[in-house]
C-alpha cells in the first residue's frame, strides 16, 4: 500500500474510532450467564451496505 493511499485512508476515510471494549465485555458476561436475548439488544443491527448494481455483481457474482 502506497504512502498516498495510507494518508488518504487515515485522513479522509476514517471519521471516528470508538472503544467498544466495555460494551463487548457486558455482552460477553450476559452470554456466559445465559442471557442471550438481553445481550442481543446491545449489539447493533447489521445492515447491508448499499452498492451500485454493477459493483454488487462483481463482489457477489450469481447472487
Amino acid at each position: 500500500m502506497g504512502r498516498h493511499l495510507i494518508r488518504t485512508f487515515t485522513d479522509d476515510w476514517i471519521v471516528s474510532l470508538i472503544d467498544l471494549t466495555p460494551q463487548v465485555r457486558k455482552v460477553s458476561a450476559l452470554l456466559r450467564t445465559g442471557r442471550a436475548t438481553k445481550a442481543q439488544r446491545l449489539i447493533p443491527t447489521e445492515r447491508a451496505y448499499p452498492l451500485p448494481r454493477t459493483l454488487e455483481d462483481v463482489v457477489s457474482p450469481g447472487r
